[in-house]
């Protein structure tokens, strides 16, 4: 969770606790229920979410923050998981619906 907003390998992750890359998968979708590219982004779009409603930042700042390295990317998935695009999303919520 503290790094998910940077660049990370599973097999340097999987290295660390001593298993191997296919079976760290296999684990981490079993305790989640997501795979772990899943689960990454979800929680990168959470974290966009707050960045949205809580600080003055452009769509691109954001995009950087949460570990897209390009807005079309960073948007597309944000659509993909919500429905609607991260400005749509901020001005829903600035809007109070």
């Amino acid at each position: 969770m503290e790094h998910c907003c940077e660049g990370m390998e599973m097999s340097v992750l999987a290295e660390q606790f001593y298993v191997s890359r296919s079976y760290m998968y296999k684990i981490f979708k079993l305790c989640t229920g997501y795979t772990p590219y899943q689960y990454l982004m979800l929680e990168r779009i959470r974290q966009s979410k707050r960045l949205l409603l809580m600080e003055e930042l452009t769509i691109a700042e954001i995009a950087c923050r949460t570990g897209f390295n390009h807005s079309p990317h960073f948007i597309r998935s944000f659509k993909e998981a919500t429905g609607m695009t991260p400005g749509e999303y901020k001005l829903m919520m600035k809007s109070g619906r």
